[in-house]
């Protein structure tokens, strides 16, 4: 009977060091895993913008929306002035081809007014 009972522990322990080679290859690859975790994380951290960086960059991106505001502002200002100054050199140049075409109107009216007189005359 020792002798079987001593078969069964010499099973039992072979069974048990066959558990402990398999954990040792389950610790290791978790190992393995962990330090490539580790890495990349560590590469993360490294790319990864700080939040003193974020707010350097929030700050700039405010400052270049209020020079965009005011030079909109501005262009929508000098358009303004181009336009009116376009419409009121438009306004004049009409003013003028209006007083000729009244001066063309008065001529032809003359003109009729004498062909008449010299039609009667005949």
């Amino acid at each position: 009977m020792s002798e079987e009972r001593f078969d069964r522990l010499e099973n039992q322990i072979n069974q048990v060091q066959s558990m402990m080679e398999q954990l040792i290859k389950m610790v290791g690859t978790n190992n393995t895993v962990t330090e490539e975790l580790r890495q990349d994380i560590n590469e993360i951290k490294t790319t990864m913008a700080t939040e003193q960086e974020l707010a350097t960059v929030k700050t700039e991106l405010k400052a270049d929306i209020a020079s965009l505001d005011t030079k909109i502002d501005r262009l929508a200002v000098e358009t303004q002035e181009d336009v009116k100054a376009m419409l009121l050199h438009i306004e004049k140049k009409a003013d003028n081809i209006g007083n000729k075409l009244d001066v063309l109107n008065d001529r032809t009216f003359e003109n009729e007014a004498d062909i008449r007189y010299l039609k009667k005359a005949r």
